[in-house]
């Protein structure tokens, strides 16, 4: 397993695949959860991201608990988005999508800690935007937080570039330290977002923990056997559904060529997604891998040295315009279909 460290904070050093805990609770028993939570770590994949949004930290905590090396695993846990339903609905109200006020998060890194049974949390992530809040008032907040100990690093989740850039003149500004790390949106076919804050933290010496390698199952072969039946079985008989076919049938041909070169090389699309991602300068790839198989799969991803033409593959891919257009229309489709949190805390 490869180890990575960002610039701002070379003590932290993480595996290249980190273990995603969304959707623990949804696929699993606790018991099977925690044996995976243990394999995982046996295998070398010791960091845990979750959230107190996710509702899992109780197992979570649980886990390295009984771990047989607890001092070993690393946990990342977030902050700022909706843990009841209630809140939930006062988000709505508000017209808010987060909530970063000073006394909330005081009050939820109190809550992760106890319900983790942790003292301190290794990195302490804010976990969306908050437009209500100023900028200052999230980083004195962090900057009170980590004067008391209470985490060893900080970082932000889904924030844009220029997001990013506002809390670290902030930090600066304050004499606070600065984010360690940066939790996007980011994958082999993510450039569709424009927005990306992947350079600019790069440039700013900070860890990228990309959420979704796999684009929520778009990146797995099955997914691109069934994008190609759909194209068979039909048929467009307008001029608007023609268009919308044609670009759907140019992305699936460029889809096929990255899952046939992954094949051509011993490895399934997935594998190639993630190895591509794990190549990007100081990026760990955040994956469910909970299921011994995806375990492996992950771990055979992080030792693939992609050769050159794979590379430029995947740069051609991802540029295409086409191939932007329906990937961003694909995902938009996914993440309204997806159950969200609101439902499962109901």
């Amino acid at each position: 397993m490869k180890y990575v460290s960002p610039e701002s904070s070379p003590s932290l050093s993480l595996p290249v695949i980190g273990l995603g805990t969304y959707h623990l609770l949804d696929r699993m028993t606790d018991d099977g959860a925690i044996r995976a939570i243990h394999g995982a770590h046996a295998a070398g994949v010791y960091f845990i991201d979750t959230s107190d949004n996710y509702m899992n930290e109780r197992l979570i905590g649980r886990a390295v608990a009984e771990s047989s090396e607890p001092g070993r695993i690393i946990v990342a846990t977030k902050t700022g988005l909706a843990t009841t339903y209630d809140e939930h609905l006062r988000f709505i109200a508000q017209k808010r999508s987060a909530d970063l006020s000073p006394e909330r998060i005081r009050h939820q890194i109190e809550v992760s800690l106890g319900t983790l049974g942790m003292s301190k949390v290794d990195i302490y992530q804010i976990h969306a935007y908050d437009y209500l809040t100023p900028a200052s008032d999230v980083v004195q907040t962090m900057g009170d937080l980590h004067h008391k100990d209470m985490f060893s690093v900080w970082g932000v989740s889904n924030y844009s570039d220029s997001q990013l850039e506002e809390l670290i003149i902030t930090c600066d500004r304050l004499g606070v330290p600065r984010p360690t790390t940066v939790q996007p949106f980011y994958s082999m076919l993510s450039s569709f977002l424009g927005d990306s804050p992947v350079d600019f933290a790069r440039d700013n010496g900070m860890l990228i923990l990309a959420h979704s390698p796999l684009m929520k199952g778009l990146l797995v072969d099955k997914t691109i056997d069934l994008l190609k039946r759909t194209l068979e079985q039909s048929v467009p008989t307008r001029g608007d559904e023609t268009r919308q076919h044609e670009a759907l049938s140019h992305a699936t041909e460029q889809l096929v060529r990255l899952s046939q070169y992954a094949h051509q090389n011993g490895y399934t699309l997935s594998e190639y997604a993630l190895a591509w991602l794990i190549n990007q300068p100081a990026t760990i790839a955040v994956n469910a891998c909970l299921k011994p198989e995806h375990l492996a799969s992950s771990l055979k991803a992080s030792e693939w040295q992609i050769p050159p033409e794979g590379l430029e593959l995947v740069e051609e891919v991802r540029t295409d315009v086409v191939v932007k257009l329906v990937v961003g229309q694909l995902m938009t489709a996914v993440s309204k279909s997806k159950p969200y949190y609101a439902k499962r805390i109901s």
